[in-house]
């Protein structure tokens, strides 16, 4: 959307009908001077005849909103040149025709933001800056230059406070960038931040999985440490593979604290947790505004349950690992005869595989240790299985039964 004048036909100075953008005209001030029987005026109020505005020359004032006899609002593609029109846009010109009800809001704001992003901001007049700023249409650092996070805290209310109740609702939600980069962060009017557009109630308060509307359904990507701890998960919208993961609309981030003096990592108890959740915005930036929930492991059940799901995680991702090492190093020809050697190695060592699961200790490192009946234990892991499960160079002359121990114990 561009705004045209024709000069031909409207306006004998040009210069005159910009200066409505750098603020230079005062009351009673001619601002066109027009080829028709009328002269017109602009004034800071509308509808109301100041005392010292003069009347044109049939003896009625004409307010402001006369300016749409002037612009008129065309497409992107007009051929000024083709039709003896010049182009007059700029977004302080935009916001005066929306104030006028010429444009809708959204349209507003649709048209500032593809008059920035084609000109750059660095390239606006101060006055454009300001309203682009007003308007979120542009970067938060931009917005800091010249706004601080209270005004554009106002600023946001203000957006909500130009739609209707009804659009509030629907469009605010699918409309995600009407509030940039969160400044009404975490209520249920403002969806500010992408999960916000999937649920709801309060996006900061649901179940990542079920919380979710009818029909939307997130991809939870999972990153375990060596000692089964979860470290970062990430979320994803329109998720198809790992080369392909679509859109992330969260970040879960845990720091842990466990027991100091247990020498088995895995074995050792959790003392404490930090969990903290980081929104995606609509400029695919993490925004500021997080959620950090601590947690503490004050008693013997909380400190066994989180203990259980850590070596949980150490044993599904050895039973992964090893079916990969076993093709990759040619132990195995496929991944059924793969899995069938882990089978009898684990229902062998059933009761030491279970006691390790709640304890983190046991037998099992012994059983792992002497078992002299699964002979793959003692083939080497190769460099195509070491460089492929991202191991130390050194674990490429280092056998499988020395991985199964340490990976147990959460070494590697």
């Amino acid at each position: 959307m561009k705004l045209a004048v024709n000069t031909n036909n409207y306006v004998a100075d040009l210069a005159t009908l910009k200066a409505i953008n750098s603020g230079v005209l005062a009351n009673g001030q001619r601002m066109l001077a027009g080829l028709s029987t009328y002269s017109y005026y602009v004034s800071a109020v509308i509808g109301e005849k100041p005392d010292d505005l003069p009347v044109d020359q049939t003896g009625r004032w004409r307010p402001q909103n006369d300016i749409r006899d002037f612009i008129r609002v065309v497409a992107d593609s007009y051929d000024f040149a083709t039709n003896n029109d010049t182009e007059v846009t700029s977004i302080k010109l935009t916001v005066t025709l929306h104030n006028l009800g010429v444009i809708a809001y959204l349209d507003l704001r649709e048209s500032a933001e593809a008059y920035t992003s084609a000109i750059g901001f660095a390239t606006l007049s101060q006055q454009d800056k300001e309203e682009a700023s007003k308007l979120f249409v542009t970067t938060k650092a931009n917005r800091d230059t010249l706004y601080t996070d209270e005004q554009q805290l106002e600023h946001a209310h203000q957006h909500v406070g130009m739609l209707s109740a009804e659009v509030q609702v629907q469009r605010l939600n699918e409309y995600a960038e009407t509030v940039r980069d969160g400044e009404v962060c975490c209520t249920s009017q403002a969806r500010i931040v992408k999960l916000a557009n999937y649920v709801s109630n309060d996006h900061t308060m649901i179940n990542y999985m079920s919380g979710l509307k009818s029909g939307v359904k997130l991809h939870k990507v999972e990153a375990i440490g060596v000692d089964g701890l979860i470290g970062t998960v990430k979320y994803y919208d329109n998720y198809v593979d790992s080369n392909n993961k679509g859109q992330e609309v969260l970040k879960v981030e845990h720091v842990w604290v466990v027991d100091g003096v247990e020498p088995i990592p895995a074995a050792k108890s959790v003392e404490s947790r930090v969990k903290t959740r980081s929104w995606v915005d609509d400029n695919a930036e993490y925004h500021a505004n997080t959620k950090v929930s601590p947690k503490l492991y004050d008693t013997s059940k909380k400190k066994n349950d989180e203990g259980v799901r850590r070596r949980d995680n150490i044993i599904h991702l050895l039973n992964t690992n090893l079916v990969t090492i076993l093709i990759l190093n040619e132990t195995s020809p496929d991944q059924d005869d793969a899995e069938g050697k882990l089978i009898a190695i684990f229902e062998q060592y059933n009761a030491g595989i279970s006691t390790y699961g709640k304890t983190g200790k046991g037998s099992i490192y012994n059983d792992i240790g002497t078992d002299a009946t699964a002979v793959w234990l003692d083939a080497l892991l190769g460099a195509t299985a070491q460089g492929y499960l991202g191991l130390d160079v050194s674990w490429a002359t280092k056998t499988i039964r020395e991985y199964v121990i340490d990976k147990l114990k959460g070494l590697v």
